[in-house]
Order: C-alpha cells, then structure tokens, then sequence
C-alpha cells in the first residue's frame, strides 16, 4: 500500500515538471484584432525584371472603422524592370498551377495577387510572361531566420503600451483594429504597427528582432 503511495506521488511530482514544457505559449490579446498581417516578404529577379511579393491577410473592405471583419488571404506581386505600358505581362505560379495576370495600381506600380490561405513555403517558382516571352523567376523570403513573429510582437506593446492599449476601451469592449505589416531595410526586420480606431492611426515602428518600439507617429 505504501510503495503505491509513493508511486503515485512520484507520477503526480513528474506530471507537475511537465507542465512548462508541455504547456501552451502565450498569446497576445490582441491578435483577434489584427485585420491586416503581412508575416512574409519576398524577393527574385531575372535578367530584365524583378519581382517583390508579400503574403498575408487583410480584411475586406479594407475600412478604418476600429472593427475586424472578413479575412482574406492573398500572395501579392509587384514587377519592376523594363516595364512597358502597352505590354501585358502575366505570371505563372508553378506550386499552383495557376495564372495572374499584373495591372497598373493607382500608385503606377504593376500588381497581381493571387488568393492562398496557409501559404508558408519560404522559396518558390514563378515564370513570367509577356509578348511572346518567358522568364523564370525564384522568389525567395527575405526575412532573417530569427525574426520574430507578430504573436512575440504584440506581446511586447501590451507591455510597453499599455496606457495606449487602455485607452481603446469603451466599456470593457476593445474599440481598435490593428495593421501589422513585416518590412525588411538592409537585410534587418521591422515591423509596421499600427491602431486604428475609426478616425486616427497611432503607428510604431518595431524591431524584429527585439520588439522594441523604435518610433511613434499619430496619423489624422
């Protein structure tokens, strides 16, 4: 009876030990109320063109009302080089099997996106298309391998702006949407935070690689 006691405490004792290696991480509360996160940013180039791509979530509409409302998840593509106006370029993505097709954005930039939810692959193919050329493009992230990730950021602004966070709230209701977009500037990470309640933008700029809040700017 007695060494079934001890047996028993031993087990209890080791479960107890577990628990911090099995548990769950924490998350941020406030990852309900991201309604744009751009996590991934990529780069390749040919002999004529380059191409930039982000993958992420937005909401649709894209509306600065200090709500979240339906996700959509898109691999986005923007193409430089020797662009001509008169020209149609499309692109093929080999891991799909799919085709998209660029057009002028207002901002004069060429864009084409293409709708894939849990995309994660770090480097993939595309071949690019025009006239009655073809050019084969790797596109590869850019993102350092020990970048955070936006659950560690937002982490870090519940703590160091928790006087901002509290003053989002209107009757213990949370009253702000959040932008989160990766960026990479010589080869170092950032994070493009930003709270939006329906009629201003208080924005950050944070490391990646430490979370640290680097700068601040309201935006009317």
């Amino acid at each position: 009876m007695r060494k079934n006691i001890i047996i028993k405490l031993l087990i209890v004792s080791l479960l107890l030990f577990s628990l911090p290696l099995f548990g769950c991480a924490k998350k941020s509360f406030l990852l309900p109320y991201v309604s744009e996160l751009r996590s991934d940013v990529f780069e390749g180039k040919s002999e004529n063109f380059s191409i930039k791509a982000h993958y992420g979530y937005r909401e649709t509409p894209y509306l600065n009302d200090g709500k979240v409302s339906s996700y959509s998840y898109e691999l986005t593509f923007i193409l430089k080089g020797n662009v001509i106006d008169n020209v149609s370029y499309s692109l093929e993505l080999c891991s799909f099997n799919e085709k998209v097709s660029f057009e002028r954005s207002n901002n004069g930039t060429f864009k084409a996106s293409y709708k894939v939810k849990d995309f994660s692959e770090k480097t993939f193919d595309v071949i690019l298309h025009y006239s009655m050329e073809s050019e084969n493009i790797t596109l590869t992230s850019i993102l350092p391998e020990n970048t955070l990730n936006i659950n560690e950021v937002l982490l870090n602004i519940e703590k160091s702006q928790e006087v901002l966070i509290n003053s989002y709230y209107n009757d213990l209701e949370f009253g702000a949407e959040i932008y989160a977009r990766v960026l990479v500037k010589k080869d170092k990470p950032f994070y493009y935070i930003a709270f939006a309640n329906g009629k201003t933008l208080k924005a950050f700029l944070v490391d990646g690689l430490t979370a640290e809040v680097l700068a601040i700017r309201e935006v009317i």
